[in-house]
């Protein structure tokens, strides 16, 4: 049985970016897939069992890290700056500092669950606020990918 024991001091663990993890419930065999945010006040007990914000409890817990390119290019950080901005999403997709082009507060886990728009509307957005930025329509598609950022079908 698990039980969440009160720590006398508290500390957090930074993790590698992340959409998932898995974990085990005790007494069962087969791991389990959970969505990152609910590590999000974890706590780990001395038998390194993990319990979460909502009571559930886990053992072999296992974060996944996401596939994600170790450096953009700068046109692929403008592509996905100028993204962010067009659909509104900077609250959401920036952590611990402002919008900044070089995305450097940019938690990318947030991007694959943006509702992006055509991207027809993205490439006219961002050659109206970019003029500088010469990109084709598959370098906006290419470096959206890169990011997990969804595309919605262009039928």
């Amino acid at each position: 049985m698990c039980h969440a024991t009160p720590l006398e001091d508290t500390r957090g663990v930074a993790l590698p970016t992340s959409y998932e993890f898995t974990g085990r419930r005790p007494g069962r065999s087969a791991p389990e897939t959970f969505e990152i945010s609910l590590l999000d006040h974890a706590k780990v007990n001395a038998d390194g069992t993990v319990t979460l914000s909502d009571g559930t409890c886990l053992e072999a817990v296992n974060v996944v890290p996401a596939a994600l390119p170790r450096e953009l290019t700068e046109r692929q950080k403008r592509i996905v700056y100028w993204t962010i901005k067009f659909i509104g999403a900077e609250a959401s997709c920036y952590r611990y500092g402002p919008p900044t082009p070089d995305l450097a507060w940019l938690d990318y886990a947030t991007l694959r669950d943006l509702d992006v728009p055509k991207l027809e509307a993205i490439v006219q957005y961002i050659a109206a606020s970019d003029p500088t930025l010469k990109a084709t329509r598959q370098t906006i598609a290419n470096a959206l990918a890169v990011c997990g950022m969804r595309l919605p079908n262009q039928r």
